[in-house]
Protein backbone atom coordinates (compact mmCIF):
# COMPACT_ATOMS: atom_id res chain seq x y z
CA UNK A 1 0.00 0.00 0.00
CA UNK A 2 2.81 2.35 0.85
CA UNK A 3 4.53 1.58 -2.42
CA UNK A 4 1.43 2.23 -4.51
CA UNK A 5 0.76 5.59 -2.77
CA UNK A 6 4.31 6.69 -3.42
CA UNK A 7 4.00 5.73 -7.08
CA UNK A 8 0.83 7.80 -7.36
CA UNK A 9 2.48 10.82 -5.84
CA UNK A 10 5.47 10.41 -8.13
CA UNK A 11 3.22 10.21 -11.17
CA UNK A 12 1.27 13.33 -10.21
CA UNK A 13 4.50 15.29 -9.64
CA UNK A 14 5.91 14.22 -13.01
CA UNK A 15 2.72 15.19 -14.77
CA UNK A 16 2.78 18.67 -13.19
CA UNK A 17 6.44 19.07 -14.12
CA UNK A 18 5.70 18.12 -17.74
CA UNK A 19 2.86 20.59 -17.94
CA UNK A 20 5.08 23.36 -16.59
CA UNK A 21 7.83 22.52 -19.04
CA UNK A 22 5.39 22.54 -21.92
CA UNK A 23 3.98 25.90 -20.89
CA UNK A 24 7.45 27.44 -20.48
CA UNK A 25 8.62 26.07 -23.82
CA UNK A 26 5.54 27.39 -25.55
CA UNK A 27 5.90 30.87 -24.12
CA UNK A 28 9.63 31.01 -25.00
CA UNK A 29 8.92 29.92 -28.52
CA UNK A 30 6.25 32.61 -28.77
CA UNK A 31 8.64 35.24 -27.58
CA UNK A 32 11.36 34.12 -29.97
CA UNK A 33 8.91 34.16 -32.84
CA UNK A 34 7.78 37.65 -31.92
CA UNK A 35 11.45 38.75 -31.81
CA UNK A 36 12.02 37.89 -35.44
CA UNK A 37 8.69 39.26 -36.70
CA UNK A 38 8.79 42.73 -38.46
CA UNK A 39 7.75 45.63 -36.24
CA UNK A 40 5.38 48.17 -37.69
CA UNK A 41 6.61 51.79 -37.58
CA UNK A 42 4.64 53.97 -35.16
CA UNK A 43 2.56 56.73 -36.64
CA UNK A 44 4.40 60.07 -36.50
CA UNK A 45 2.67 62.77 -34.54
CA UNK A 46 3.08 66.39 -35.58
CA UNK A 47 4.90 68.71 -33.18
CA UNK A 48 1.95 71.06 -33.14
CA UNK A 49 -1.42 70.94 -34.81
CA UNK A 50 -1.87 72.81 -38.05
CA UNK A 51 -3.02 76.35 -37.39
CA UNK A 52 -4.45 78.64 -39.98
CA UNK A 53 -2.87 82.07 -39.54
CA UNK A 54 -5.06 85.11 -39.67
CA UNK A 55 -2.33 86.89 -41.63
CA UNK A 56 -0.42 84.13 -43.45
CA UNK A 57 3.24 84.67 -44.39
CA UNK A 58 4.00 83.20 -47.80
CA UNK A 59 7.38 82.44 -49.31
CA UNK A 60 8.45 84.76 -52.10
CA UNK A 61 8.17 82.96 -55.41
CA UNK A 62 9.32 85.64 -57.83
CA UNK A 63 12.57 87.58 -58.11
CA UNK A 64 13.79 90.30 -55.75
CA UNK A 65 13.15 93.01 -58.36
CA UNK A 66 9.56 92.58 -59.48
CA UNK A 67 8.27 90.56 -56.50
CA UNK A 68 9.62 92.75 -53.71
CA UNK A 69 7.37 92.66 -50.65
CA UNK A 70 6.44 95.86 -48.86
CA UNK A 71 4.86 94.13 -45.86
CA UNK A 72 6.74 95.15 -42.67
CA UNK A 73 6.29 91.63 -41.26
CA UNK A 74 8.49 90.23 -44.02
CA UNK A 75 12.11 90.51 -42.90
CA UNK A 76 14.85 91.45 -45.35
CA UNK A 77 17.17 88.80 -46.71
CA UNK A 78 20.36 88.31 -44.67
CA UNK A 79 23.63 89.77 -45.98
CA UNK A 80 24.85 86.28 -46.86
CA UNK A 81 22.43 86.23 -49.79
CA UNK A 82 24.08 88.08 -52.67
CA UNK A 83 21.61 89.58 -55.13
CA UNK A 84 23.04 90.20 -58.58
CA UNK A 85 21.72 91.45 -61.92
CA UNK A 86 23.69 90.63 -65.08
CA UNK A 87 22.97 91.33 -68.72
CA UNK A 88 23.14 88.40 -71.13
CA UNK A 89 24.25 89.76 -74.48
CA UNK A 90 23.33 86.56 -76.32
CA UNK A 91 19.68 86.49 -75.28
CA UNK A 92 19.28 90.21 -74.62
CA UNK A 93 17.78 89.42 -71.22
CA UNK A 94 18.68 90.48 -67.69
CA UNK A 95 19.49 87.53 -65.41
CA UNK A 96 18.60 87.92 -61.72
CA UNK A 97 20.35 85.51 -59.35
CA UNK A 98 20.40 85.03 -55.57
CA UNK A 99 23.44 83.14 -54.30
CA UNK A 100 25.02 82.03 -51.05
CA UNK A 101 28.72 81.14 -51.25
CA UNK A 102 28.48 81.02 -55.03
CA UNK A 103 25.48 78.64 -55.08
CA UNK A 104 22.01 79.63 -56.27
CA UNK A 105 19.38 79.49 -53.53
CA UNK A 106 16.57 80.25 -55.97
CA UNK A 107 16.25 79.57 -59.69
CA UNK A 108 17.53 82.41 -61.88
CA UNK A 109 14.86 84.78 -63.17
CA UNK A 110 14.86 86.67 -66.47
CA UNK A 111 13.64 90.15 -67.42
CA UNK A 112 13.47 91.88 -70.76
CA UNK A 113 15.11 95.22 -71.39
CA UNK A 114 11.77 97.06 -71.26
CA UNK A 115 10.82 95.39 -67.95
CA UNK A 116 14.14 96.23 -66.34
CA UNK A 117 13.99 99.83 -67.64
CA UNK A 118 10.52 100.27 -66.12
CA UNK A 119 11.80 98.87 -62.82
CA UNK A 120 14.81 101.24 -62.64
CA UNK A 121 12.63 104.22 -63.56
CA UNK A 122 10.20 103.34 -60.79
CA UNK A 123 12.98 103.02 -58.22
CA UNK A 124 14.55 106.35 -59.20
CA UNK A 125 11.15 108.05 -58.99
CA UNK A 126 10.54 106.63 -55.51
CA UNK A 127 14.02 107.70 -54.37
CA UNK A 128 13.47 111.22 -55.69
CA UNK A 129 10.14 111.69 -53.91
CA UNK A 130 11.57 110.24 -50.72
CA UNK A 131 14.43 112.76 -50.76
CA UNK A 132 12.00 115.60 -51.43
CA UNK A 133 9.82 114.46 -48.56
CA UNK A 134 12.80 114.31 -46.19
CA UNK A 135 13.88 117.81 -47.21
CA UNK A 136 10.40 119.20 -46.61
CA UNK A 137 10.21 117.50 -43.22
CA UNK A 138 13.59 118.94 -42.29
CA UNK A 139 12.53 122.46 -43.23
CA UNK A 140 9.15 122.20 -41.55
CA UNK A 141 10.52 120.49 -38.46
CA UNK A 142 8.67 121.70 -35.43
CA UNK A 143 10.59 123.38 -32.63
CA UNK A 144 10.49 122.30 -29.00
CA UNK A 145 9.27 125.83 -28.23
CA UNK A 146 5.83 126.34 -29.79
CA UNK A 147 5.23 129.61 -31.66
CA UNK A 148 3.44 132.38 -29.79
CA UNK A 149 0.68 134.42 -31.40
CA UNK A 150 -0.13 137.73 -29.76
CA UNK A 151 -3.90 137.97 -29.65
CA UNK A 152 -4.42 141.07 -27.52
CA UNK A 153 -5.97 143.60 -29.91
CA UNK A 154 -3.87 146.67 -29.04
CA UNK A 155 -0.52 144.88 -28.82
CA UNK A 156 -1.26 142.77 -31.91
CA UNK A 157 -1.92 145.86 -33.99
CA UNK A 158 1.40 147.42 -32.93
CA UNK A 159 3.34 144.24 -33.77
CA UNK A 160 1.59 143.89 -37.11
CA UNK A 161 2.29 147.50 -38.04
CA UNK A 162 5.95 147.61 -36.98
CA UNK A 163 7.07 144.02 -37.57
CA UNK A 164 4.59 142.88 -40.19
CA UNK A 165 3.05 140.09 -38.08
CA UNK A 166 2.26 139.23 -34.46
CA UNK A 167 3.82 135.75 -34.46
CA UNK A 168 6.93 134.98 -32.37
CA UNK A 169 8.86 131.82 -33.24
CA UNK A 170 12.12 130.58 -31.67
CA UNK A 171 13.85 127.37 -32.84
CA UNK A 172 16.84 126.25 -30.74
CA UNK A 173 19.14 123.45 -31.89
CA UNK A 174 22.31 121.95 -30.44
CA UNK A 175 23.51 120.13 -27.37
CA UNK A 176 24.99 120.81 -23.94
CA UNK A 177 27.51 118.38 -22.42
CA UNK A 178 28.42 118.60 -18.72
CA UNK A 179 31.27 116.56 -17.22
CA UNK A 180 31.57 116.43 -13.44
CA UNK A 181 34.11 114.30 -11.59
CA UNK A 182 36.93 114.32 -9.12
CA UNK A 183 40.45 113.04 -8.75
CA UNK A 184 42.72 112.34 -5.81
CA UNK A 185 46.41 111.47 -5.61
CA UNK A 186 48.48 110.13 -2.76
CA UNK A 187 52.29 110.25 -2.88
CA UNK A 188 54.24 108.08 -0.46
CA UNK A 189 57.33 110.30 -0.34
CA UNK A 190 58.93 110.86 3.07
CA UNK A 191 60.45 114.14 1.86
CA UNK A 192 56.97 115.67 1.52
CA UNK A 193 55.02 116.76 4.62
CA UNK A 194 52.24 114.41 5.69
CA UNK A 195 49.42 116.83 4.90
CA UNK A 196 50.79 117.46 1.39
CA UNK A 197 51.04 113.79 0.38
CA UNK A 198 47.36 113.55 -0.52
CA UNK A 199 46.04 115.99 -3.08
CA UNK A 200 42.79 116.13 -5.00
CA UNK A 201 40.15 118.31 -6.50
CA UNK A 202 37.04 118.47 -8.62
CA UNK A 203 37.04 118.13 -12.39
CA UNK A 204 34.29 120.13 -14.08
CA UNK A 205 33.91 120.76 -17.78
CA UNK A 206 31.08 121.91 -19.99
CA UNK A 207 30.75 121.97 -23.77
CA UNK A 208 28.00 123.96 -25.45
CA UNK A 209 27.05 123.81 -29.13
CA UNK A 210 24.01 126.00 -29.63
CA UNK A 211 22.20 127.38 -32.66
CA UNK A 212 19.16 129.59 -32.14
CA UNK A 213 17.00 130.95 -34.95
CA UNK A 214 14.34 133.41 -33.86
CA UNK A 215 11.75 135.29 -35.81
CA UNK A 216 9.47 138.04 -34.53
CA UNK A 217 6.93 138.96 -37.11
CA UNK A 218 8.16 139.16 -40.68
CA UNK A 219 10.85 141.82 -40.21
CA UNK A 220 12.88 140.98 -37.09
CA UNK A 221 15.25 137.99 -37.08
CA UNK A 222 17.56 136.66 -34.36
CA UNK A 223 20.49 134.34 -34.99
CA UNK A 224 22.85 132.89 -32.38
CA UNK A 225 25.67 130.46 -33.07
CA UNK A 226 27.84 129.54 -30.09
CA UNK A 227 30.33 126.70 -29.65
CA UNK A 228 32.76 126.50 -26.74
CA UNK A 229 35.13 124.27 -28.77
CA UNK A 230 35.47 126.63 -31.74
CA UNK A 231 39.03 127.48 -32.71
CA UNK A 232 38.40 131.18 -33.37
CA UNK A 233 36.25 133.79 -31.68
CA UNK A 234 34.65 134.91 -34.93
CA UNK A 235 33.10 131.44 -35.30
CA UNK A 236 30.63 132.40 -32.56
CA UNK A 237 28.00 134.60 -34.19
CA UNK A 238 25.29 136.74 -32.56
CA UNK A 239 23.11 138.80 -34.85
CA UNK A 240 19.83 140.70 -34.52
CA UNK A 241 18.48 142.07 -37.75
CA UNK A 242 15.53 144.19 -38.86
CA UNK A 243 14.52 144.31 -42.53
CA UNK A 244 12.13 146.97 -43.79
CA UNK A 245 9.71 146.87 -46.69
CA UNK A 246 10.48 148.13 -50.18
CA UNK A 247 9.00 151.58 -49.58
CA UNK A 248 10.39 152.08 -46.05
CA UNK A 249 13.15 154.58 -45.35
CA UNK A 250 14.78 152.19 -42.88
CA UNK A 251 16.00 149.37 -45.05
CA UNK A 252 17.87 147.35 -42.42
CA UNK A 253 19.25 147.53 -38.89
CA UNK A 254 21.82 144.95 -37.78
CA UNK A 255 23.25 144.46 -34.29
CA UNK A 256 26.01 142.02 -33.34
CA UNK A 257 28.26 140.41 -35.94
CA UNK A 258 28.07 142.61 -39.04
CA UNK A 259 30.06 143.06 -42.24
CA UNK A 260 30.89 145.96 -44.53
CA UNK A 261 31.37 144.77 -48.12
CA UNK A 262 32.53 147.51 -50.49
CA UNK A 263 32.16 147.48 -54.26
CA UNK A 264 35.60 148.87 -54.92
CA UNK A 265 39.16 147.58 -55.01
CA UNK A 266 40.75 150.68 -53.61
CA UNK A 267 39.25 150.29 -50.16
CA UNK A 268 38.60 146.75 -48.99
CA UNK A 269 35.78 146.02 -46.57
CA UNK A 270 35.83 143.78 -43.53
CA UNK A 271 33.76 140.71 -42.79
CA UNK A 272 34.51 140.25 -39.07
CA UNK A 273 33.03 143.25 -37.31
CA UNK A 274 31.02 143.46 -34.10
CA UNK A 275 28.75 146.45 -33.61
CA UNK A 276 25.77 148.14 -35.24
CA UNK A 277 24.98 148.73 -38.89
CA UNK A 278 22.11 150.69 -40.42
CA UNK A 279 20.99 151.26 -43.98
CA UNK A 280 18.57 153.99 -45.10
CA UNK A 281 17.20 154.94 -48.49
CA UNK A 282 15.95 158.39 -49.49
CA UNK A 283 14.72 158.06 -53.05
CA UNK A 284 17.77 157.06 -55.06
CA UNK A 285 20.17 157.88 -52.24
CA UNK A 286 21.32 154.95 -50.08
CA UNK A 287 22.98 155.69 -46.77
CA UNK A 288 24.93 153.01 -44.88
CA UNK A 289 26.50 153.71 -41.50
CA UNK A 290 28.36 151.36 -39.21
CA UNK A 291 29.84 151.55 -35.70
CA UNK A 292 31.80 148.43 -34.87
CA UNK A 293 34.95 146.83 -33.56
CA UNK A 294 37.16 144.79 -35.86
CA UNK A 295 37.74 141.29 -34.48
CA UNK A 296 40.20 140.12 -37.12
CA UNK A 297 43.69 140.90 -38.30
CA UNK A 298 44.86 140.94 -41.88
CA UNK A 299 48.36 139.82 -42.81
CA UNK A 300 50.18 139.52 -46.10
CA UNK A 301 52.60 136.66 -46.78
CA UNK A 302 55.25 136.95 -49.50
CA UNK A 303 56.97 133.82 -50.88
CA UNK A 304 60.19 134.28 -52.81
CA UNK A 305 62.32 131.48 -54.26
CA UNK A 306 60.43 128.84 -52.31
CA UNK A 307 60.90 130.59 -48.95
CA UNK A 308 58.39 132.59 -46.97
CA UNK A 309 59.35 136.07 -45.86
CA UNK A 310 57.21 138.09 -43.53
CA UNK A 311 57.90 141.42 -41.84
CA UNK A 312 56.61 141.86 -38.32
CA UNK A 313 57.07 144.30 -35.48
CA UNK A 314 57.34 143.61 -31.75
CA UNK A 315 56.96 146.43 -29.31
CA UNK A 316 59.18 146.67 -26.28
CA UNK A 317 56.30 146.14 -23.85
CA UNK A 318 55.26 142.95 -25.67
CA UNK A 319 58.61 141.18 -25.24
CA UNK A 320 58.45 138.16 -22.94
CA UNK A 321 60.93 138.73 -20.15
CA UNK A 322 62.93 135.75 -18.88
CA UNK A 323 61.48 133.48 -21.59
CA UNK A 324 64.24 133.32 -24.23
CA UNK A 325 67.86 132.40 -23.53
CA UNK A 326 71.12 131.74 -25.38
CA UNK A 327 72.85 128.54 -24.34
CA UNK A 328 76.20 130.25 -24.42
CA UNK A 329 77.80 133.62 -25.15
CA UNK A 330 79.15 132.08 -28.35
CA UNK A 331 75.62 131.77 -29.76
CA UNK A 332 74.87 135.37 -28.82
CA UNK A 333 77.95 136.56 -30.68
CA UNK A 334 77.17 134.44 -33.75
CA UNK A 335 73.40 135.07 -33.87
CA UNK A 336 73.31 137.83 -36.49
CA UNK A 337 75.85 136.12 -38.74
CA UNK A 338 74.10 132.74 -38.52
CA UNK A 339 70.75 134.22 -39.65
CA UNK A 340 72.15 136.54 -42.31
CA UNK A 341 71.54 134.04 -45.13
CA UNK A 342 68.01 132.78 -44.46
CA UNK A 343 66.60 130.28 -45.16
CA UNK A 344 70.06 128.73 -44.79
CA UNK A 345 71.54 128.97 -41.29
CA UNK A 346 75.27 129.64 -41.20
CA UNK A 347 76.47 127.70 -38.18
CA UNK A 348 79.05 124.98 -37.53
CA UNK A 349 77.29 123.82 -34.35
CA UNK A 350 74.54 121.19 -34.37
CA UNK A 351 72.93 120.50 -30.99
CA UNK A 352 71.56 116.95 -30.86
CA UNK A 353 70.75 116.57 -27.15
CA UNK A 354 69.94 118.99 -24.35
CA UNK A 355 68.68 118.72 -20.77
CA UNK A 356 66.92 121.59 -19.01
CA UNK A 357 66.50 121.75 -15.23
CA UNK A 358 64.22 124.32 -13.64
CA UNK A 359 63.49 125.24 -10.02
CA UNK A 360 61.00 122.80 -8.55
CA UNK A 361 58.20 125.14 -7.58
CA UNK A 362 55.24 122.82 -8.20
CA UNK A 363 56.19 120.06 -5.73
CA UNK A 364 57.18 117.40 -8.28
CA UNK A 365 58.55 114.14 -6.91
CA UNK A 366 59.98 112.58 -10.07
CA UNK A 367 63.27 113.56 -11.75
CA UNK A 368 64.18 115.98 -8.96
CA UNK A 369 67.56 116.64 -7.33
CA UNK A 370 69.84 119.31 -5.86
CA UNK A 371 71.81 121.05 -8.60
CA UNK A 372 74.47 123.74 -8.79
CA UNK A 373 74.24 126.04 -11.82
CA UNK A 374 77.52 127.62 -13.00
CA UNK A 375 77.39 130.76 -15.14
CA UNK A 376 80.74 130.19 -16.86
CA UNK A 377 80.51 126.45 -17.43
CA UNK A 378 81.81 125.71 -20.96
CA UNK A 379 82.53 129.38 -21.76
CA UNK A 380 85.66 130.09 -23.79
CA UNK A 381 85.71 133.64 -22.40
CA UNK A 382 84.54 133.31 -18.76
CA UNK A 383 83.07 136.30 -16.98
CA UNK A 384 84.59 135.53 -13.58
CA UNK A 385 88.27 136.48 -13.23
CA UNK A 386 88.76 133.43 -10.99
CA UNK A 387 88.23 131.08 -13.96
CA UNK A 388 90.98 130.67 -16.55
CA UNK A 389 90.29 130.07 -20.21
CA UNK A 390 91.84 126.99 -21.87
CA UNK A 391 90.13 127.40 -25.28
CA UNK A 392 93.32 128.19 -27.22
CA UNK A 393 91.47 130.40 -29.69
CA UNK A 394 88.49 128.02 -30.19
CA UNK A 395 85.40 129.97 -29.11
CA UNK A 396 82.97 127.02 -29.30
CA UNK A 397 81.43 126.09 -25.90
CA UNK A 398 82.57 122.78 -24.36
CA UNK A 399 83.55 121.34 -20.99
CA UNK A 400 87.29 121.93 -21.43
CA UNK A 401 86.90 125.52 -22.67
CA UNK A 402 88.01 126.69 -19.18
CA UNK A 403 89.36 125.09 -16.01
CA UNK A 404 86.20 125.07 -13.84
CA UNK A 405 84.89 121.69 -14.98
CA UNK A 406 88.23 119.81 -14.78
CA UNK A 407 88.75 121.10 -11.22
CA UNK A 408 85.29 120.02 -10.07
CA UNK A 409 85.45 116.58 -11.67
CA UNK A 410 88.96 115.84 -10.34
CA UNK A 411 87.81 115.72 -6.69
CA UNK A 412 84.57 113.74 -6.16
CA UNK A 413 83.94 115.25 -2.71
CA UNK A 414 83.37 118.65 -4.32
CA UNK A 415 80.06 117.32 -5.70
CA UNK A 416 78.58 116.49 -2.27
CA UNK A 417 75.46 118.49 -1.49
CA UNK A 418 76.54 119.43 2.04
CA UNK A 419 79.81 121.13 1.11
CA UNK A 420 79.18 122.21 -2.53
CA UNK A 421 78.58 125.86 -1.65
CA UNK A 422 81.46 126.04 0.83
CA UNK A 423 83.81 124.52 -1.76
CA UNK A 424 82.91 127.02 -4.49
CA UNK A 425 83.19 130.16 -2.35
CA UNK A 426 86.60 129.16 -0.98
CA UNK A 427 89.94 128.85 -2.78
CA UNK A 428 90.89 127.57 -5.27
CA UNK A 429 87.52 128.61 -6.84
CA UNK A 430 86.64 131.78 -4.88
CA UNK A 431 83.31 132.25 -6.73
CA UNK A 432 80.46 134.51 -5.65
CA UNK A 433 77.13 132.86 -4.94
CA UNK A 434 74.27 134.50 -6.83
CA UNK A 435 76.60 135.83 -9.53
CA UNK A 436 78.92 133.00 -10.54
CA UNK A 437 76.85 130.05 -9.33
CA UNK A 438 73.64 129.15 -7.51
CA UNK A 439 72.48 126.03 -5.68
CA UNK A 440 68.78 125.06 -5.92
CA UNK A 441 66.37 122.13 -5.76
CA UNK A 442 65.34 121.54 -9.39
CA UNK A 443 63.32 119.20 -11.55
CA UNK A 444 64.04 117.95 -15.05
CA UNK A 445 61.91 119.70 -17.65
CA UNK A 446 60.01 117.26 -19.83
Amino acid sequence: MKISSKLKKLFVAGSCLGVLCAVYAGSSTFRMRNLFQPVEAPELVADSPEIKLKYPIDEREGDFVSDESKDPFYLKDPPAIVENVEYDSETGMYVLTEQVAGQNVRPPMYMTYEEYLDYTEKKEREKYWKERNNAINLIEQKSIIPPVNIKKPGVRDIFSKVLGDSKIEIRPQGNVEIVLGGNTQKTANPNIPERNRRTGGFDFDMNINLNVIGKIGDKLQLGVKYNTQSGFDFDNQIKLGYTGDEDDIIKSIELGNVSLPLQTRLITGSQTLFGAKTQFQFGRLTWTSIISQQKAKKETVVIENGAQRQNFEIKADQYEENKHYFLSQYFRNQYNYALSGLPNIKSVVNITRIEVWVTNRNGSTQNVRDVVALADLGEAQPFSPQINSTANGDARPRNDANDIYPKLSSVPSYRFVDNAVATLIQPPFSLQQGQDFEKTYARKLN
